[in-house]
Formats: C-alpha cells, sequence, structure tokens
C-alpha cells in the first residue's frame, strides 16, 4: 500500500499518513514528528508543539488521529482496535472500531508476537499427560489467562490447579 496523506482536524498545519506516521507540513514540505511509546500500554503517541488550554504541549495518540483522518469519526460506545500486527502497527489496514470486549478478546486470543498466545513460550504438561505448547496454551484450557499468579505457580512448583499438577516441560539437553 502507498502512503497517503490527510491533514489533522484539530491540527491545519499537521498531517497524518495511512502508514501511521505523522508530519509537519506548511508550504509544500515538511518534517515527520518523531514518535514516543507508551511505557505500559505500548502505543504511539506524538506531542505536538500547540499548547493546549493547561498551557502545556499537547499529545495525541497515532492511531486515533489515523483512524480519524481516513475511517472517520469513533461511533459513540467504541474504541480504537489494532489488527492482527498489534499496538506497533497503526496503519489504517491494522485499525477499525470495536467494542471493550472484543478488544478484551482480542488481547486473550491474538496468534501475534505482541500478545498472550506467544507471551510465554515455555511448554507444559498436565498430569493426565496432555501436553500445551504455551503458558498461554495451558491457561486457556482451564478458562484463565496467562498473567493468572495461579496458573503459573501451580507450573512452576509442580502444583495443584482446577484438579490437575502442572509442570514446566523440560527438552532434554542437546548432545555435545
Amino acid at each position: 500500500m502507498s502512503e497517503v496523506w490527510a491533514t489533522i482536524d484539530d491540527w491545519p498545519d499537521y498531517q497524518v499518513s495511512s502508514l501511521g506516521r505523522v508530519r509537519y507540513a506548511v508550504y509544500g514540505y515538511g518534517f515527520v514528528l518523531p514518535v514516543s511509546i507508551h511505557p505500559y500500554q505500548g502505543y504511539h503517541s506524538v506531542r505536538f508543539p500547540v499548547l493546549g488550554a493547561n498551557g502545556r504541549p499537547r499529545w495525541a495518540y497515532v492511531h486515533q488521529l489515523v483512524i480519524e483522518a481516513f475511517i472517520g469519526s469513533r461511533p459513540q460506545g467504541l474504541i480504537v482496535l489494532h489488527g492482527p500486527a498489534g499496538v506497533s502497527d497503526n496503519s489504517v489496514e491494522n485499525l477499525s472500531y470495536g467494542t471493550h470486549r472484543q478488544n478484551r478478546l482480542d488481547f486473550l486470543y491474538r496468534d501475534s508476537k505482541d500478545f498472550v498466545v506467544e507471551f510465554n513460550p515455555k511448554p507444559c504438561v498436565r498430569s493426565d499427560g496432555v501436553i500445551f505448547e504455551s503458558r498461554s496454551a495451558t491457561a486457556r484450557s482451564v478458562g484463565t489467562t496467562a498473567t493468572c499468579s495461579a496458573i503459573s505457580h501451580a507450573i512452576k512448583f509442580n502444583k495443584y490447579y482446577k484438579g490437575y499438577r502442572w509442570q514446566a516441560l523440560i527438552s532434554p539437553a542437546s548432545p555435545s
């Protein structure tokens, strides 16, 4: 897909691209603004030197700028969802509007390196002999998430959880 630029409604001297870049564009030329990454959520944001009502520079999430410029304003009750490429891809093809429930389900079940499926790829074995390729798959098998401390504790210390004994599967050392 080629890069297309659109003017940002709230900041007419700035443009956002269909690939998720933001630039200052006046008199036919401009420069791309540096992107900051939120330390906990991983969302990309840009700082506009235009002062807000509180006298401080304004910040905006890149994904919100892209979706508003290319798809339209956000319908009431919906949020911006990132597609299979995760939060690091702010291209218009990776963004859509959806509900909080859809966002949570995407987070829990997406097959992307940025999400839970690959969160902890260590294989595990259950007491009945069933082998799971990752801690995330293990957690989903009992209806919880990989971030659940109870399942992590059960695997780490070979304990019972939800009727099964859990154990980390250690691959044999390769011969030297």
